[in-house]
């Protein structure tokens, strides 16, 4: 009989990794611990300074402190949560290992590699998803740079998904009304509705329905379209992230079919 099972010990279920709103304990600790780290080979680096040049300010309250108690204290109770982030980027040069390890204990949702955090979505990866929505931003796509001003509304969209903190609801923004705008430069009209009943009937009516649907979602939910929010409203990351992957991959097929020659506007 194992151990476990003879003594009635059951396994520890990994923390789920969904923090996307907080730099938890274990992750200011590490920032600490790779600045202390790098002081021991850049003789030139301050942690302090630099932790003050990140806040844009010698907090009043840290006047005379030892810098060593003073550093430990910004990390842990003054420094905004994105910028913790955003320092380790700066210091936990080829430390990739080290930085998922700590956010897999801190149950933090996202990973890091590359030097930037991306989203940890291992589904997404497994069913090769995780970076559809690029491909309509992907310049061989337009080659007459017909669409510059619906791609630049969708990649604001990845830009406030991409960024701490996540800003779910302007990212659906941008991601509907990209797409309202892509339909609207292959049909001339500005009305959704209208511009895919022009490209769409019979038999792919329903494609046609999906897209408008999309739409829809962003003109009904609070906080999107008209800038309302309710607490029991609020858009998840998971929400966003399928709504901005789903209108850019329904923006790439548009602009792939006009340019095919496809759809008949």
């Amino acid at each position: 009989m194992a151990f476990r099972e003879k003594f009635g010990q059951k396994r520890s279920v990994p923390t789920a990794r969904t923090e996307r709103g907080d730099a938890p304990e274990l992750v200011r600790k590490l920032l600490l611990d790779l600045m202390e780290e790098r002081t021991e080979w850049d003789e030139e680096f301050d942690p302090y300074e630099f932790l003050c040049d990140a806040l844009g300010q010698i907090p009043k309250d840290l006047w005379g402190e030892d810098r060593r108690n003073a550093t430990r204290y910004l990390i842990t109770r003054k420094l905004p949560w994105p910028d913790v982030y955003e320092l380790i980027e700066r210091v936990a040069t080829e430390q990739e290992d080290r930085v998922n390890q700590t956010l897999a204990q801190a149950g933090v949702g996202f990973e890091y590699w590359d030097g930037e955090f991306h989203l940890y979505e291992p589904e997404a990866d497994e069913l090769e998803v995780s970076a559809v929505e690029d491909e309509a931003l992907a310049p061989s796509l337009d080659t007459e740079g017909k669409f510059t001003a619906p791609k630049r509304q969708y990649a604001k969209a990845l830009e406030l998904m991409r960024t701490m903190p996540i800003d779910t609801a302007n990212a659906v923004a941008q991601a509907v009304n990209a797409l309202e705008g892509t339909v609207a430069v292959i049909t001339g009209k500005k009305n959704i509705a209208d511009g895919l009943k022009q490209l769409y009937q019979g038999e792919r009516a329903p494609l046609a329905k999906s897209m408008e649907m999309l739409f829809v979602y962003g003109s009904t939910m609070d906080g999107v379209r008209h800038g309302a929010r309710k607490d029991d409203d609020e858009i998840s990351v998971q929400e966003a992230t399928y709504v901005v992957r789903a209108a850019g991959s329904a923006i790439a097929y548009l602009i792939a079919a006009y340019y095919e020659g496809s759809l008949k506007p």
